[in-house]
């Protein structure tokens, strides 16, 4: 019997895992929080004000892991980044 490659998904800030998952690919919750989701500063703004109000991430750089391998780093940002 084929079992599906082992597959673990994790977010870390300053060195630190905040979000691990084996059976959730987690790259739209990293794309949220880097604002890639969204078509305007003001929705990623609000988002934003919902996320920090949980302090799980702080404002700086993330990254993205699969398999222990880095995959992309981005920023949780208090600016806006899409100038809309």
């Amino acid at each position: 019997m084929n079992h599906p490659p082992y597959i673990k998904y994790e977010i870390r800030q300053f060195g630190k895992i905040v979000i691990s998952s084996e059976d959730y690919d987690i790259k739209k919750t990293f794309n949220s929080l880097t604002g890639k989701s969204f078509d305007s500063d003001t929705e990623y703004q609000m988002y934003l004000s919902n996320v920090m109000k949980l302090d799980i991430f702080k404002y700086g750089e993330i990254e993205l892991f699969v398999n222990d391998k880095l995959i992309i780093k981005g920023e949780i940002s208090k600016e806006l980044i899409k100038n809309n």
